[in-house]
């Protein structure tokens, strides 16, 4: 798996979509969700020396730890350690009609989940390479972004002290 797929699935889907800090958890998402990527493009003959057949076993792996994740979630949210903006799964399990009820299943939310990660692991990654050879080959462009973010910084600097004092 190139650098910024595992960039893309590490840091910003585990993390930002699934509130999944660094850990056994995460590890065994992103080698299964490689595998499924991997089996994607792959001749589908479900035997069990192949890709495709790996990939099958890798997704109902990866659906089984999203099941996991999203009953935790619904616990925390329960217990309101957690809010619907927290995460995809809890902004999902949040939803309801005018009576309270829940529109989604568990297993929507899964299927959800698993969407997102395919989906947005290949887009991100490519936005991710591409911007970075961008800023490789337009020095006037990395020169600004480096300004952008020293005024940013020095501005949030600038309101923490003065929240302070």
């Amino acid at each position: 798996m190139s650098l910024m797929k595992r960039l893309t699935l590490n840091i910003i889907i585990s993390s930002l979509l699934f509130g999944l800090e660094r850990g056994a958890l995460r590890d065994a998402l992103a080698g299964d969700m490689a595998r499924v990527m991997e089996g994607m493009w792959s001749v589908p003959v479900n035997q069990p020396f192949t890709a495709f057949s790996r990939s099958i076993k890798a997704g109902a792996r990866a659906r089984r730890l999203l099941a996991g994740i999203a009953r935790e979630t619904k616990a925390k949210l329960e217990r309101g350690q957690a809010t619907p903006s927290s995460d995809l799964i809890a902004c999902l399990l949040s939803l309801a009609d005018n009576r309270g009820a829940r529109l989604l299943s568990e297993e929507e939310i899964v299927q959800n989940s698993m969407v997102a990660l395919i989906g947005g692991q290949d887009t991100t990654s490519i936005l991710m390479t591409f911007m970075i050879r961008q800023l490789a080959n337009d020095l006037d462009t990395l020169a600004a972004m480096v300004q952008v973010i020293h005024h940013a910084e020095h501005d949030d600097v600038a309101k923490t002290r003065a929240r302070t004092t």
